[in-house]
């Protein structure tokens, strides 16, 4: 990992996440986006508690990425703060750092940081100042690691079943709306990779669980129906684990969400 020092005022082209006005969107289930107005269920927000307990300390600092986005396995971002620090702490899982940054003392400042790993999966990537008199706010941004975004479009709607990580992910603009835990085929039926279209909900039972999706395949200018589903299950502890004849499975209360907010028509990613 690298690092750059520069001022505030030299980084002002950059869009910030201000972490200390984005908390209390976060606290109600929001992710705050770019876009004006733009606010949407967040995947795993933190519990108000730890907000009340940041809410004491210094401000915390900002970054330079949005909560809610897919990355690839390395991210590079920036971090500032109007507030003087003798070290910037980033973590990306629990509460220890995986780096720390050592500044010279000043009033304002901003640090590039280049290619710092990520774990797989759903994450959050955590960043605190440090100086004399303690430790500040946390700034949290979660996000998502699933492997590349080349096949996750700039813009628009898709949804992505990432076998390794098992989750389901309904992204729009390269943003996580939401993601569900899932199971996948068994290694004698694997769920089958590539690119499907989306079918609409129909009402179902037994082990499909309480509705089904059809996944279509393209053939040729068609669409057409194969035998796989994103469906529900009568067999909520398989979730998580290589399970199905190939269908992707979901909870049942997971899948009634992903009908209500999954449009038919989305073209599925599996890989």
């Amino acid at each position: 990992m690298s690092l750059r020092l520069h001022s505030v005022a030299g980084a002002s082209r950059r869009r910030f996440v201000a972490c200390g006005v984005a908390a209390v969107a976060v606290s109600a289930g929001l992710a705050v986006l770019s876009s004006p107005a733009a606010a949407f269920p967040l995947d795993g927000a933190p519990s108000r508690a730890s907000l009340a307990t940041a809410s004491a300390l210094a401000p915390a600092p900002h970054v330079s990425i949005a909560s809610g986005r897919v990355v690839s396995g390395s991210l590079s971002f920036e971090v500032s703060a109007s507030e003087p620090a003798s070290s910037v702490a980033i973590s990306t899982g629990g509460e220890r750092p995986v780096r720390t940054i050592e500044l010279s003392d000043e009033t304002t400042w901003s640090v590039v940081v280049d290619s710092i790993d990520l774990p797989y999966g759903p994450l959050w990537l955590t960043v605190r100042t440090r100086d004399a008199s303690g430790t500040s706010a946390p700034c949290r941004v979660r996000l998502y690691n699933v492997g590349t975004v080349a096949d996750i479009p700039v813009s628009g709607r898709r949804v992505l079943v990432d076998k390794r990580a098992m989750r389901a992910y309904h992204v729009l603009n390269r943003r996580v709306l939401r993601s569900w835990p899932v199971a996948t085929g068994m290694p004698s039926a694997p769920t089958p990779k590539g690119l499907f279209r989306l079918g609409a909900p129909q009402p179902s039972g037994g082990p499909w669980g309480v509705l089904r999706r059809p996944l279509q395949r393209r053939s040729g200018s068609r669409w057409v129906r194969t035998s796989y589903y994103i469906h529900g299950t009568n067999e909520p502890w398989s979730i998580g684990m290589m399970a199905s004849h190939g269908c992707v499975r979901m909870f049942n209360s997971h899948v009634r969400e992903f009908a209500r907010t999954v449009p038919t028509g989305v073209l599925v990613r599996i890989r």
